[in-house]
């Protein structure tokens, strides 16, 4: 049971960043498997099992694991915004180089691969918006149209040309080098549009969870979300303090939690939670936490709902826990007070019972 938190620390400013640049990374990942399936199978069925598409077959298997290595720097790093940037503007720089190359050995001119710039135009302006955008545009511009005026003056032959005339031909030499760039540039502005209005958003989201977390905050209340098919838990930022453990932990578990719970009501709690998992009803109850960062013991008030499905499975179990530690203390001492109060009444009232006593024996004696 894996917990994942929802926390804004310094280490976690920019969490869109980096779920954004995982996101590219999967579509390079798909980018990468469809061109390579595409054109190994197109190399196979042209020219069949060659030491050529052994080659490619190799280059591709190489591509895929070099973005694995990608993803999994991205994940190692999660928590540092300057790494997760440079990493995602070398890949926007590596796939412009990449997809140069690419309709340099599809003919050039020729190649309709073209199309592929305006994935990292469009990249651009989802993680990094518009600096960034006019940045990878003008490459793409002069990447580009140096390629083809390279072309066409002849200094350079790209390969698996099938149209030599295309490549001297100046009208649609002109056209092509003005046609193409207009539209990355028309790309480039649905690029920063579309940045705008998840900014803006992200802007109005990130508004509500801090007022959120202010409320929690005074309240001493933290929030917490149990998906169960996907065994994924999250918790909100006061949760993580009640529980004094460290937002930044990775991999949280449910025994973690368990552990969190002081001995003597770790047993109850497991026993309330996974009854209520059985009877698929809320509950309620009282335990104390002992606090890993700094020992003490915290008093804390759970509640849990469960969600089914229409089948009746359990799908999902939320809830929140209070730290009621001050009310708890103080409710301590008033019963320990009250209790001293009752002492004391007792023990007035044995006084006065015995004071009485002694009275009316005196008062036997004096009347004898």
């Amino acid at each position: 049971m894996i917990i994942e938190n929802t926390l804004d620390f310094n280490g976690r400013q920019n969490v869109s960043l980096y779920n954004r640049t995982v996101w590219y990374i999967k579509v390079r990942w798909y980018f990468i498997s469809i061109v390579s399936v595409v054109g190994i199978l197109g190399q196979y069925l042209d020219l069949g099992f060659s030491s050529v598409t052994v080659l490619n077959i190799c280059t591709a298997l190489v591509a895929l694991a070099i973005n694995g290595f990608f993803m999994w720097f991205t994940k190692k790093y999660r928590y540092s915004s300057e790494i997760i940037s440079i990493l995602a503007q070398s890949l926007l720089i590596i796939d412009l180089l990449l997809i140069t190359m690419i309709l340099y050995v599809q003919g050039g001119i020729e190649s309709r691969g073209v199309i592929l710039y305006s994935i990292p135009i469009l990249i651009a302006g989802v993680l990094f918006g518009k600096r960034m955008t006019y940045i990878i545009t003008c490459s793409v511009v002069v990447l580009y149209v140096g390629l083809i005026t390279m072309d066409f003056l002849n200094i350079i032959e790209p390969i698996d040309v099938r149209s030599p005339s295309l490549h001297t031909d100046t009208a649609y030499y002109f056209a092509t080098i003005t046609f193409f760039p207009s539209l990355f540039i028309l790309i480039a502005a649905v690029a920063m549009y579309l940045n705008s209005m998840l900014s803006s958003e992200e802007k109005e989201v990130r508004i509500q969870e801090l007022h959120m977390k202010q409320a929690q905050r005074t309240a001493r209340l933290g929030s917490w979300e149990w998906d169960t098919v996907k065994d994924r838990i999250t918790w909100s930022d006061e949760l993580y303090r009640i529980f004094g453990l460290d937002p930044l932990m990775s991999k949280l578990t449910y025994k973690t939690y368990l552990q969190s719970v002081a001995a003597g009501d770790r047993k109850n709690a497991e026993k309330i939670i996974q009854q209520a998992m059985k009877d698929k009803l809320p509950y309620e109850f009282i335990h104390t936490v002992k606090r890993k960062n700094d020992g003490t013991i915290r008093y804390v008030l759970s509640r849990g709902n469960i969600d089914t499905n229409k089948r009746g499975d359990v799908i999902k179990m939320h809830g929140t826990a209070q730290d009621i530690t001050d009310l708890r203390e103080a409710q301590i001492a008033l019963e320990k007070r009250t209790a001293e109060i009752e002492d004391l009444n007792k023990l007035m009232i044995g006084r006065e019972l015995r004071m009485a006593e002694l009275k009316a024996k005196l008062e036997k004696v004096s009347k004898k």
